[in-house]
C-alpha cells in the first residue's frame, strides 16, 4: 500500500505543472486579438516614447 501511495504522488505532481499551460494556450487562442492589439499599442507607445526622447 505505502509504495502505491509513493508511485503515485510523483504522477500527480507532474500533472499539476502541465494545467496552467493547457489553460493559458486555450487563453491565448480565445484572447489573441485582444493580446495583438495590447501589444501593437505597447510597441506604438514605444516609438513614441523614443521620438520624444530623441
Amino acid at each position: 500500500m505505502t509504495s502505491m501511495l509513493v508511485s503515485s504522488a510523483p504522477a500527480e505532481s507532474t500533472r499539476i505543472p502541465r494545467l496552467p499551460k493547457a489553460t493559458s494556450r486555450t487563453f491565448d487562442s480565445q484572447s489573441l486579438a485582444g493580446l495583438q492589439e495590447l501589444f501593437f499599442s505597447v510597441c506604438n507607445l514605444k516609438i513614441c516614447y523614443l521620438h520624444h526622447l530623441y
